[in-house]
């Protein structure tokens, strides 16, 4: 399994070990079990994103990737990824075309996406840290963004997706 981002890991077990420490001790031991494995599932898909991706891409792709997956919580330009591959942008852009027909920005605001998705269900975050740590720009940019890739906000997903898993 690839971790990638060493202090999202470690914040999420502070955030993990503070919610805890403030419930009813009789059901600690169930819910621990359930964000444990809510958490190894995340990890889970995560590999299997790179394993399937990494042999049938190009290396200077498979950095781009590497590096979004990285820095998704800071602001990266396409430069930025492009340097990280020693590439062109315009090579990097047409490479992301052709393997997932979008562009190189569409893939790092989907990835943000997903680490939000996974931080809203697992933390008791506020949405504007929840932002603020998935690298978009503002909480309204990330309450637009979020809301107009899913189809709800912040909010009503974090409300109705724990009912459904």
């Amino acid at each position: 399994i690839n971790v990638y981002d060493y202090n999202f890991h470690i914040n999420y077990f502070k955030e993990v070990y503070r919610h805890y420490a403030s419930i009813d001790k009789m059901y600690v031991d169930f819910y621990l079990a359930s964000d444990v494995m809510r958490y190894l599932c995340f990890l889970k898909n995560e590999s299997n994103e790179l394993n399937s991706i990494k042999g049938n891409i190009s290396p200077s792709l498979y950095s781009c990737i590497d590096y979004i997956k990285k820095n998704y919580s800071q602001k990266i330009s396409l430069e930025d990824i492009a340097n990280s591959a020693r590439i062109s942008v315009s090579y990097m852009h047409k490479l992301f075309k052709n393997a997932f027909n979008k562009t190189p920005l569409e893939y790092v605001t989907e990835v943000r996406i997903q680490k939000a998705k996974y931080l809203l269900i697992s933390t008791k975050l506020k949405i504007a840290d929840l932002a603020d740590k998935t690298g978009f720009e503002s909480p309204t940019n990330f309450h637009i963004t979020f809301k107009a890739k899913t189809g709800v906000s912040p909010g009503e997903y974090r409300k109705i997706t724990p009912h459904d898993i």
